[in-house]
């Protein structure tokens, strides 16, 4: 819709909710409904609107109204652990993800961040998407996250999305 796909060849997205997270909707159908959440929320200074844009049916009429561009190659890396492998505050998103939507990372589950070629789920939480690991792993840890950043990297390259040298 920025008239920019041009100079886009290509979108990779990591543990995005393409189809929205049932977290956010959950946050909406029960944590407005407690005067006692929303003023500690108020009192933290935690604004959860941005919520109303991650749910599953504010991600759905996103994705009606934009669609893909046809010139723009798109890519998607989901990431699941289990619940006793996130941080622990994820431990309840990820309940709550989990009976709704299945594997997820603790927000965003692999259903919903699959779109375009789907490159694979990385054994992350949210967090570790980018590489912060909050949960110590002391049996086959998953480790530093830049060598899959880097194999995504090879994977666009030998598909002639990026030249060698890019």
């Amino acid at each position: 819709r920025l008239d920019m796909a041009d100079r886009v060849a290509a979108l990779v997205t990591l543990s995005t909710p393409h189809r929205g997270s049932s977290y956010a909707d959950w946050i909406l159908g029960n944590i407005e409904r407690s005067t006692f959440a929303q003023e500690l929320l108020k009192f933290l200074r935690i604004d959860i609107n941005c919520c109303r844009d991650l749910t599953i049916d504010a991600c759905a009429r996103f994705n009606e109204d934009v669609a893909d561009h046809p010139g723009v190659a798109y890519f998607s890396v989901s990431a699941a652990r289990p619940w006793h492998r996130v941080p622990a505050f994820l431990v309840h998103s990820h309940g709550v993800v989990r009976r709704r939507e299945g594997d997820n990372d603790g927000i965003v589950s692999v259903r919903s961040a699959a779109w375009g070629t789907h490159l694979g789920t990385w054994p992350a939480d949210h967090v570790h998407m980018i590489n912060h690991r909050l949960v110590v792993e002391l049996r086959a840890p998953t480790g530093n996250i830049r060598p899959r950043y880097l194999a995504v990297l090879d994977h666009l390259a030998a598909a002639g999305i990026l030249s060698s040298g890019s």
